[in-house]
């Protein structure tokens, strides 16, 4: 994610499903590295020495989740202004504001939604998180949401439930492109942000 007034911050988030497997590939993704906020989803971690024994990138601070599919945020320690997380009803949900060159905040929600959580709660908690961010500041929420915006066969009609709370909060979606191997978009970028660059890719 590019161009934030006139500066720049790079966030990339990644489903790695179980860090004891896919750690050397963080470690040695250079790609990764240049990230200011590095999100990574379902890493089945237990406690704080499952992050520091496999994730060796100096530069990072982290926030995380252990009860659960273990949600991390990594972030340049100089950057972080505050942070917040929450668990509800299987979902996970990490928040947290970052000063940018500009000297403006910048906010970030990064949830991993359950596929047992109830779609209510989910909206629900989330409502109740993004109203702790003033609205005159660039707010992203972003990752696996379990929705599968590509799909027009919803039956619960979850697809048009995310869309609408989302238009609702004046947050539009970054890119509508396959993130499965299954060729769905369950993993989701959405912004009050104009002119971001926003890839995806599935591996």
């Amino acid at each position: 994610m590019k161009n934030i007034y006139h500066s720049h911050v790079i966030i990339q988030a990644l489903n790695i499903i179980f860090l004891r497997q896919h750690y050397q590939d963080i470690n040695h993704d250079h790609n990764l590295q240049v990230s200011h906020v590095l999100c990574i989803l379902e890493t089945r971690i237990q406690s704080s020495n499952d992050v520091q024994n496999f994730i060796n990138i100096s530069k990072y601070s982290y926030i995380s989740i252990y009860d659960g599919h273990g949600l991390i945020m990594m972030y340049n320690e100089q950057m972080l202004l505050h942070s917040y997380y929450t668990t509800c009803n299987g979902s996970e949900y990490i928040l947290a504001t970052f000063n940018i060159r500009t000297q403006r905040a910048i906010h970030i929600i990064c949830v991993y939604r359950s596929h047992s959580s109830l779609i209510s709660m989910f909206f629900n908690t989330l409502e109740t998180l993004i109203q702790k961010f003033s609205n005159d500041c660039p707010l992203s929420v972003l990752r696996d949401f379990n929705i599968d915006i590509l799909d027009d066969s919803n039956h619960e009609n979850n697809k048009q439930q995310l869309i609408d709370f989302m238009n609702k909060f004046e947050l539009k979606s970054q890119f509508k492109n396959i993130t499965t191997k299954a060729r769905s978009q369950l993993d989701h970028i959405w912004s009050n942000v104009l002119g971001n660059e926003c890839k995806s890719s599935v591996s």
